[in-house]
C-alpha cells in the first residue's frame, strides 16, 4: 500500500499494468456501477501496457508485479469465456516469465522476508493457473515437471495465512 503513494516515476510505484488489470476485476464484479465498455477498455489498456514494456530491464519487483498481472488477465479471460488462444498466451506468459526470474528455484533463506514469501506464493499461483488451464484445455501444462524433459521445481510450499503475519 505504501508503494501506491509513491510518486508515479519512483521505482517503488507499482506496474501500471497491475493497475489496469485490477481495476478489470473491479470493473467485472461492479458491472451495475461501470458503463458496458468498461471491461474491454480496461482489457485492452492491461495488454497494451504489458506490450509495451521491455520486462527484462524491469526490476524484480516490477517482474513480480507483471506476473501478477499476468495472472489476473488470464484469469479474467478464462472467466470471461475468452478465446483460448488469448487465454493461453497469457497463461504462457506468467509461465515463461515466473521461470525467466527463477522463480522456480526460490530456497527460504529468512523466517521474516515478505518479498521471498511473495515470490514463492506467486510462482505457486502461476502453477496452479498453468494446471487448471490445461485440464480445461485439454493440452499438456507449460510447466512439465515430469520426465527428462521436465523442470526441476525446488521453490517450497508458500505459508500458510496465519503464519504470513509473522513475515515483515
Amino acid at each position: 500500500m505504501a508503494a501506491c503513494q509513491q510518486s508515479r516515476t519512483s521505482p517503488e510505484y507499482p506496474h501500471p499494468a497491475l493497475f489496469d488489470a485490477m481495476y478489470l476485476w473491479g470493473a467485472h464484479f461492479s458491472q451495475q456501477f461501470a458503463s458496458p465498455d468498461a471491461e474491454q477498455t480496461l482489457l485492452a489498456r492491461a495488454i497494451g501496457r504489458l506490450q509495451t514494456h521491455d520486462i527484462a530491464s524491469q526490476s524484480l519487483q516490477h517482474g513480480l508485479q507483471i506476473i501478477q498481472a499476468e495472472i489476473l488477465l488470464a484469469t479474467y479471460m478464462f472467466a470471461a469465456g475468452a478465446g483460448s488462444l488469448e487465454t493461453d498466451y497469457r497463461v504462457s506468459a506468467a509461465v515463461r516469465l515466473a521461470l525467466g526470474f527463477g522463480m522456480h528455484h526460490i530456497t527460504r533463506r529468512s523466517q521474516a522476508d515478505i518479498r521471498e514469501e511473495e515470490r514463492i506464493a506467486i510462482f505457486w499461483r502461476v502453477f496452479c493457473l498453468d494446471r487448471m488451464w490445461a485440464i480445461a484445455n485439454g493440452k499438456p501444462a507449460n510447466l512439465n515437471i515430469n520426465g527428462s524433459s521436465g523442470i526441476s521445481v525446488t521453490t517450497p510450499w508458500p505459508r500458510p495465512l496465519e503464519d504470513a503475519s509473522e513475515v515483515s
